[in-house]
């Protein structure tokens, strides 16, 4: 079950930043408690931006209680950002 809308959240520390000349991407965990008070979950929050397009993923970590890395993340976003790019056709020489 994912964390309701009325969970206690929190992000920790400060973002790290993964881009290059290309994209900017930067990752960052958020920790937070439910409404139940034994219920605890660290989620992984990534988001990209270039010149064209921005997005961002969002990492559940369940059942683990250990979140994934920053790195991997990073890398896991950064295959999501290049599958969703997509070259729009030159209609200009229609």
């Amino acid at each position: 079950m994912l964390p309701s809308a009325g969970a206690d959240r929190a992000f920790v520390g400060a973002p790290s930043s993964f881009g290059d000349e290309e994209v900017s991407l930067m990752c960052q965990h958020l920790k937070g408690t439910d409404e139940q008070p034994d219920r605890r979950f660290t989620l992984t929050f990534c988001a990209w931006a270039d010149r064209d397009t921005a997005g961002n993923v969002t990492i559940v970590h369940l059942p683990s209680p250990e979140p994934m890395s920053l790195p991997d993340a990073a890398e896991l976003t950064s295959a999501g950002r290049d599958d969703a790019l997509v070259q729009i056709a030159d209609v200009s020489s229609e």
